[in-house]
């Protein structure tokens, strides 16, 4: 499971999982560290309190990444974010 140095509220940019999301999916800094706390086991809510962000702002980064992931839930984004190089 690619979190980023075990720190999804500070993912590394230079992280080779990081730079994948980035390059593959187009993923924005938010989306990575909203992608990194659900490959840890996060809710929307623990990520929004981990951020100082709302819940609302914290589920439009996850509908972003389900839509540039083509996944159509979250058990099938994390499925396919685990298996990152």
């Amino acid at each position: 499971m690619p979190v980023l140095d075990g720190e999804a509220e500070h993912p590394r940019e230079d992280h080779p999982a990081a730079k994948w999301m980035r390059e593959c999916f187009s993923f924005t800094k938010a989306e990575i560290i909203v992608a990194q706390g659900l490959l840890a086991g996060k809710t929307a809510e623990d990520i929004a309190e981990d951020r100082g962000a709302s819940v609302a702002t914290i589920r439009t980064h996850i509908r972003h990444l389900l839509e540039k992931t083509s996944t159509r839930r979250i058990a099938d984004l994390i499925a396919l974010l685990s298996n990152l190089p």
